[in-house]
């Protein structure tokens, strides 16, 4: 016999946390997700699901403790190893390769959980020579979690397996815990982003021009319209060239954007093509186009913030900075300035 909502009620709510977050509800979770309703319920002194939905409505916190219910944040440090093997063996030097020569690394863990992944990412950068040379943007929908990785402090299971032999370095014990050393901290910028909304690729939050993303174990939960919509947005997010790292049960993205997939030895990844690659994979050369009839509009060449986002994008960021001295006036612009200068 399928599952059954208990009270009509619990599929609003079910429909606001897809709509708001995208994750997908089936049957097998309808019991799941009405145990966490009356959690958070109980833990807001409300009686009426009709009041707890409309509550999800407007308050942001309140969805993002329920997703955070409904999630799995639970991760370890230096999960998959293969994949940071790939990343230090691969992925950053072709990367060190094709930027400039003082290029600093951008790297975002997209759905970060309790912060075992970006920090494990600093301190592999620290034993290659690039905490002066890279930033790490974390972000995650749990509030929750996201202040549990700001306190950075874990558990043995956080540590488990080959985990407490990667990190034993870099953290020091704290009675049954272990703490993460305080320069580590301060090399990961950790901030609230919910993937199923249109808050990215943007310069305002440090999700443009990105070298590198981790999104693992993420995509698994979004309903497909939903992963769609990500997946566009996490490569329009990457600079050319740019990398991104799935989880191995999350859904591949290669038919929904136009990504590089390549097979490795840590498995299937995705990379943003620089545009002489794609040119390289034989794409043919567009027909030549015919004259405009007499009279026609010409098409208004690319204005100076236009250039600049494009040069940001290939990590060239003279011509970026060339570009926007003729659009200080930009908020935007100005915004760009400063990180092509930097």
């Amino acid at each position: 016999m399928p599952a059954q909502w208990t009270d009509r009620a619990f599929a609003k709510v079910a429909q606001i946390v897809t709509r708001h977050a995208g994750l997908k509800i089936p049957e097998y979770r309808f019991r799941e997700v009405e145990s966490a309703v009356r959690k958070e319920m109980s833990a807001r002194g409300l009686g009426s699901i009709g009041d707890y939905a409309a509550l999800l409505e407007r308050d942001d916190i309140a969805l993002s403790d329920l997703v955070s219910d409904l999630t799995v944040g639970e991760s370890y440090f230096f999960r998959a190893k293969a994949q940071f093997d790939l990343i230090r063996d691969r992925i950053v030097p072709e990367l060190l390769r094709d930027r400039p020569e003082r290029h600093v690394l951008r790297v975002w863990s997209a759905g970060c959980a309790g912060g075992e992944e970006p920090y494990s990412l600093a301190m592999m950068f620290e034993e290659m020579g690039l905490a002066g040379r890279s930033f790490i943007l974390a972000t995650d929908i749990s509030r929750p979690a996201l202040e549990k990785a700001r306190r950075a402090t874990y558990g043995a299971w956080s540590l488990r397996g080959a985990s407490l032999q990667l990190a034993r370095r870099y953290v020091r014990s704290v009675g049954k815990r272990y703490e993460v050393l305080p320069r580590f901290r301060k090399r990961v910028r950790f901030d609230y982003l919910n993937l199923a909304e249109d808050a990215y690729p943007s310069m305002a939050n440090g999700t443009f021009g990105v070298d590198l993303i981790l999104c693992r174990n993420v995509l698994i939960y979004f309903e497909a319209q939903v992963v769609a919509l990500v997946a566009r947005r996490l490569f329009e997010s990457l600079a050319e060239g740019g990398w991104l790292l799935l989880g191995a049960s999350d859904p591949p993205l290669g038919q929904l954007a136009p990504f590089e997939v390549l097979w490795t030895g840590a498995g299937l990844v995705s990379r943003r093509p620089p545009r002489h690659e794609q040119a390289a994979r034989g794409q043919r050369a567009p027909a030549r186009p015919s004259p405009p009839p007499p009279g026609a509009a010409q098409a208004a060449p690319p204005s100076a913030l236009q250039q600049a986002r494009q040069a940001y994008a290939r990590a060239d960021y003279r011509a970026a900075m060339g570009a926007l001295r003729d659009a200080v006036d930009s908020p935007e612009a100005a915004g760009l300035f400063v990180r092509a200068a930097a």
